[in-house]
């Protein structure tokens, strides 16, 4: 069978960036009936040289600084975003008005209202997009959504989510644009808690009401200097400044249950919980 190829862009050349393209050129290996194949056609980083290496180590054929350029090549047909999440409302509008395929990074946006923005352009463009939850892919959730669809496992009363990760816990971690308000939003919230509550309409349902808490533990990091990456460390003379979201949350919350007048009481609904969420765990040798 022959196979043609699909040109693809990545926008943002950061850890997240590597993870897109490392997915695009493993992608033949595990599916081997692909009608189109993906072809990595440029990359795109405000930093130069972070655009240039992705290019060497994954065999990007041309660079930009600006994501415009990329979104404008003609032989870019399709878009990965994995730029800041500020700029997901943007970037995400200006792929689908180009008529390209679309997929982006959660959260999209810093709002609801961004989001909106994005599937109201996909929708007019009448073109393809998706969103990063890319746990819903794993093997073991999409039998349990299989088991769950068969009625297999009775009637769900409790599901516990717990999302834990070491990308900010050490507290010498320099201060990057994900621990800023402006540019990284609600932080582990929008970063880690989204994919729990993503499992949660996913498998069980869709929520109706959440209490949650939140807390930031580190609260102080070193300033980053340009295009440093998440895992960077700051000097002991480095200048720091505040983290300005929470790298903490814990949520509780109640999914919509069938037929609201089906006469069980409330407390017999669905529970859903997403606990701990978090962004500073690390492991022990």
């Amino acid at each position: 069978m022959s196979t043609s190829s699909l040109g693809v862009g990545v926008v943002g050349a950061g850890w997240m960036g590597h993870l897109h393209a490392r997915a695009y050129s493993r992608l033949p290996h595990h599916v081997t009936d692909l009608p189109r194949r993906p072809r990595l056609v440029a990359v795109a980083d405000t930093a130069a040289a972070a655009a240039a290496d992705a290019a060497a180590r994954y065999g990007f054929e041309r660079t930009y600084t600006d994501w415009r350029d990329l979104v404008n090549d003609p032989d870019v047909e399709a878009v990965s975003v994995a730029a800041p999440n500020s700029l997901h409302r943007e970037i995400g509008v200006a792929v689908a008005e180009a008529g390209k395929h679309l997929r982006i990074e959660k959260p999209v946006g810093l709002c609801s209202d961004d989001t909106r923005a994005v599937a109201d352009a996909v929708d007019r463009a009448q073109v393809s997009a998706t969103v990063g939850f890319n746990y819903r892919a794993v093997p073991t959730v999409a039998r349990a959504r299989r088991l769950l669809g068969e009625g297999a496992l009775g009637r769900i009363t409790h599901a516990r989510f717990r999302l834990l990760t070491d990308f900010a816990a050490h507290p010498d971690g320099v201060l990057s644009w994900r621990f800023t308000r402006e540019h990284g939003g609600t932080g582990v919230l929008n970063d880690l808690a989204v994919h729990g509550v993503g499992l949660v309409r996913f498998l069980v349902g869709d929520l109706r009401a959440v209490v949650a808490d939140a807390d930031r533990f580190i609260r102080r990091r070193p300033l980053a200097t340009a295009g440093a990456g998440q895992y960077q460390r700051g000097g002991d003379r480095a200048p720091i400044d505040e983290v300005e979201n929470h790298d903490y949350v814990a949520l509780l919350g109640r999914t919509l249950d069938g037929d609201e007048d089906d006469g069980l009481d409330e407390c017999a609904e669905a529970a859903a919980t997403t606990r701990p969420v978090n962004a500073i765990s690390a492991a022990r040798p």
